[in-house]
């Protein structure tokens, strides 16, 4: 095995097995969701309620999660609340990670050479 200077080339040529993902992929893919979820119901869901916004009846996780992080967010703007405008900002940066990483979970196969 070559190992070039390029991180990609590292981090997909890290594991042993083929059907094997690398674990900082691994990890990435499990923490981005648990930080996301601790950060909607431990800061972002309190402080959309406590705004008297946040109910959304009927929807799931999801919806709820999303309008939480709007309201939050346009609640933070309205107030110039500069903490929850960065953890709203963080979240959303989470987010697109998240998103970037299932892409590139997608890829992973033909990025490998499988």
């Amino acid at each position: 095995m070559t190992v070039r200077s390029d991180g990609l080339t590292f981090l997909l040529h890290q594991s042993s097995s083929p059907d094997q993902l690398p674990f900082p992929i691994a990890f990435l893919f499990i923490s981005i969701p648990l930080v996301l979820a601790v950060l909607w119901l431990g800061w972002v869901r309190p402080y959309s309620i406590r705004h008297g916004k946040g109910y959304t009846p009927g929807g799931n996780a999801a919806v709820t999660f999303w309008v939480d992080w709007q309201q939050a967010g346009e609640i933070a703007r309205k107030k110039g609340d500069g903490k929850m405008i960065l953890l709203c900002r963080s979240v959303f940066w989470l987010q697109v990670a998240f998103a970037l990483l299932v892409l590139f979970l997608i890829l992973y196969p033909a990025l490998r050479g499988g």
